[in-house]
């Protein structure tokens, strides 16, 4: 109920179908759209909008996507609002920004992926520890503040091979006053760059 479902386009009867479309949603229950789809018993609710444009030709598509998830709860974890914004064409992904606004902070998260590389950047500031659910159900009484900051870059394999270059990996973690049922546990630091690893390579089958 409230929900607004759009989809309009065109494509041309030619040899390679050339396709302009566009679509949007909004504020569309994700917990009734799973029901309807024979799928309640996955543990994700919210009120979702979006937008999507799709244009070019079966041999070079191209689709820019939009969304925003509000008021959502994500396998038991509350999410007050997660955001982003993506681009796909048949040589690469680009993530420009994915952010998810939570009750113990905000998570960054911006990346992109093509055949021949890949990177990923993530970085969360001043997350409350006490508030993740997770973590309280686990470990109740744990409280602290929490740092992260990932990036990586890597480069893919182009011989079928399952093998992966990291070109870099830098990571910062840091926690503040970490403490269990008041008793003091004190600060956390993990500061580490890396260069050059590479994955193991599996025979492809």
């Amino acid at each position: 109920a409230g929900s607004d479902i759009r989809v309009n386009g065109h494509t041309e009867l030619t040899s390679n179908y050339a396709t302009s479309a566009e679509a949007s949603i909004r504020s569309l229950s994700l917990e009734k759209a799973l029901q309807i789809g024979g799928q309640g018993a996955i543990p994700v609710r919210g009120d979702l909008s979006a937008t999507a444009h799709l244009q070019g030709t079966r041999q070079m598509p191209v689709a820019d996507l939009a969304f925003t998830l509000t008021r959502g709860n994500v396998y038991e974890g509350p999410v007050d609002r997660l955001e982003g914004t993506a681009r796909y064409s048949n040589q690469a992904l680009d993530i420009p920004s994915l952010e998810i606004h939570a009750p113990a902070g905000r998570v960054a998260l911006h990346g992109s992926w093509n055949a021949a590389a890949a990177t990923l950047r993530i970085d969360a500031t001043d997350i409350e520890i006490a508030k993740i659910e997770h973590v309280r159900r686990v470990t109740p009484g744990l409280a602290g503040t929490l740092h992260l900051a990932v990036d990586v870059s890597a480069e893919l394999p182009r011989d079928g091979s399952v093998r992966v270059r990291i070109k870099s990996l830098n990571t910062d973690i840091r926690t503040r006053e970490l403490r269990v049922d008041k008793q003091r546990l004190g600060d956390a630091s993990l500061i580490a760059q890396t260069t050059a690893l590479v994955g193991s390579k599996v025979p492809p089958p």
